[in-house]
């Protein structure tokens, strides 16, 4: 074996590693859009059922395209965020999609609600997670009651793993 050959086994022997830990180490996006309890909330008009207030989004946005909040209290203090507008009870607005993110260092997977609302004929497109996995106990998903629900699901949800 000549050099050139153990040069070459060793730089591709790198790259498969730095490939692999790219992979392993990336961080993970699913659309789940389309898995219960989801399906039955896209591209439908939802009202606000609770006092919610439209806010930027206090860390880094998931996506540049959906710079806001809707808070309710559920996630964050009220006075913690910097608040765009009340939004009264009843108002209409639109979820487009839901996603698993599991980042990459912490492995935790959280479920990301995006959607719409107008307010002032002005369009907001708005983030918000939403539901845990009940991990202790098993691998499901249960879902608290959100800003647009009557009462929350009084059932667990199988979603696919990432």
């Amino acid at each position: 074996m000549t050099f050139k050959h153990i040069v070459l086994i060793a730089v591709v022997l790198i790259l498969l590693i730095l490939s692999l830990f790219y992979y392993v180490l990336r961080d993970k996006m699913l659309d789940v859009s389309k898995e219960e309890p989801f399906v039955e909330l896209i591209n439908k008009q939802l009202t606000t059922k609770k006092r919610c207030v439209l806010a930027k989004n206090p860390g880094l946005p998931i996506k540049d395209s959906h710079p806001y909040i809707i808070e309710d209290g559920s996630s964050y203090r009220i006075e913690d965020i910097e608040i765009i507008k009340e939004i009264p009870l009843a108002s209409n607005f639109t979820i487009q999609s839901v996603e698993l993110h599991k980042g990459a260092v912490s492995g935790a997977t959280i479920c990301y609600v995006f959607g719409s609302i107008t307010l002032e004929n002005e369009t907001y497109p708005f983030c918000v997670s939403w539901g845990r996995k009940n991990a202790i106990e098993n691998s499901n998903w249960v879902f608290p009651q959100s800003f647009w629900q009557e009462k929350e699901y009084d059932q667990e949800f199988s979603l696919p793993e990432l």
